[in-house]
């Protein structure tokens, strides 16, 4: 806000597009990603190519956003311009970053062999940056690869890796999503005990920064470890709880995935009915997307 105000006072576009920046970072981590996606474009057309800093700010904004919505063709096209900048700057962190996620979204569209190379070059980068965040997402990325590629104990190994590198790091907000994807491995294996205990540290980790994605989700994977349990009631409440955070959130893609496997959860446990019904609103979304 002082930002905007100083910005404004003295007529610097450059200065308003990054206090408008800012916000669509605060935005995004409080989960409204569609704030944030207008954010970052007002952003960019604000600085109107003057700046390199805020234009590669602005295209990784649009991009991450715009995949969580669901619009894959805008995240694609903004990631790469992303990128381009990286390139040209030749900066290794941002280089990165961009990699980072892009292979999220090939994550995202089922594309696994174009999000394993996109993640082993990410590492690549992010070494050479000396940027250990990024290396431990990095891993994640390549351990999702994995997982679609049919490739477990390589899938698990990676994940233990980003582990390792997030508790080295000393960044909580990466240790609570690597624990959060080794606890989705868990529960695919059916260790509930372990995946149980792994997203109550990730929920606890998560809470510190209030971050809207990553307590839902550790919220999600604590109600179908429970669930696996045969604690369902439990574990209803707790699905039931994380739906309703990410439905807020407006983030599409996430949403359609944490109602298909909810739903699979409901179905296991005899509940055929809110199966059923989950199922339908999670086709719908595909349907949009």
């Amino acid at each position: 806000e002082r930002m905007e105000a100083e910005g404004a006072g003295r007529v610097d576009q450059l200065w308003l597009a990054t206090a408008k920046l800012v916000r669509g970072s605060v935005e995004s981590q409080s989960g409204d990603y569609g704030k944030a996606n207008a954010l970052a474009k007002e952003a960019r057309a604000l600085a109107n190519g003057a700046d390199q800093n805020v234009g590669y700010w602005a295209a990784m904004m649009i991009g991450i956003t715009a995949r969580g919505r669901g619009q894959m063709e805008e995240s694609l096209a903004n990631l790469q311009d992303a990128f381009s900048a990286a390139e040209k700057a030749d900066n290794a962190f941002r280089r990165a970053y961009a990699l980072y996620q892009i292979s999220q979204l090939h994550l995202a569209m089922k594309q696994p062999q174009r999000a394993l190379v996109s993640s082993r070059q990410s590492y690549s980068s992010a070494e050479a940056a000396g940027a250990s965040y990024v290396m431990a997402k990095a891993r994640m990325a390549e351990s999702a690869a994995m997982e679609l590629l049919n490739e477990p104990a390589r899938e698990l190994a990676a994940m233990k890796e980003a582990l390792a590198i997030a508790r080295r790091s000393g960044s909580h907000i990466a240790e609570s999503l690597a624990l959060i994807n080794l606890a989705d491995i868990e529960l695919r294996r059916n260790e509930f005990n372990d995946a149980l205990e792994h997203s109550r540290r990730s929920l606890e980790l998560a809470r510190e920064f209030a971050d809207v994605g990553l307590i839902a989700t550790s919220k999600a994977n604590i109600g179908f470890a429970l669930f696996g349990l045969g604690r369902a009631a439990e574990g209803k409440r707790l699905a039931d709880e994380a739906l309703a955070d990410y439905e807020r959130t407006g983030a599409t893609a996430e949403i359609a995935s944490l109602l298909a496997e909810y739903s699979a959860y409901l179905e296991h446990s005899g509940d055929y009915k809110g199966a059923l019904a989950l199922y339908h609103r999670e086709r719908k979304l595909y349907d949009e997307i």
